[in-house]
């Protein structure tokens, strides 16, 4: 199963109102699950997520953030009688799992230039 989704309340209004809105957010989910050998199941997931800001005018800004998951699990029921009668219950799942992820910030904010308008000219780079 694959799933995506964008928002697009950016596009539709700064269609009518240029730059009004600077932010979307774009992500992706996969999964898939399947038996191997034993009765026992094999299933992976991923997901990548991220969200964006445009800033266009007399500060251009621009910056994306996001984070990325990748995992699996590989699990084992066991039905009644098997093990069931020790802890009481109809059956029992046994599970491993493994995942990593990762969190991402990228930004683009010319803090420079502001400061480059505010300096001094006795302390600013024409000063040396």
């Amino acid at each position: 199963m694959i799933a995506a989704r964008r928002t697009y309340a950016d596009a539709v209004v700064n269609l009518f109102r240029p730059n009004a809105v600077p932010f979307h957010f774009t992500d992706v989910q996969g999964h898939v699950e399947t038996p191997i050998a034993g009765g026992v199941r094999l299933s992976a997931t991923a997901y990548n997520g991220v969200d964006a800001l445009t800033r266009q005018g007399d500060e251009d800004l621009a910056g994306a953030w996001g984070n990325r998951v990748i995992g699996a699990t590989l699990s084992k029921t066991f039905a009644r009688g098997v093990l069931g009668r020790v802890v009481g219950a109809d059956s029992l799942a046994l599970a491993q799992r493994v995942s990593t992820t990762r969190y991402d910030i990228h930004t683009d904010i010319p803090l420079w230039r502001s400061a480059r308008r505010t300096a001094s000219p006795m302390c600013g780079p024409a000063a040396r």
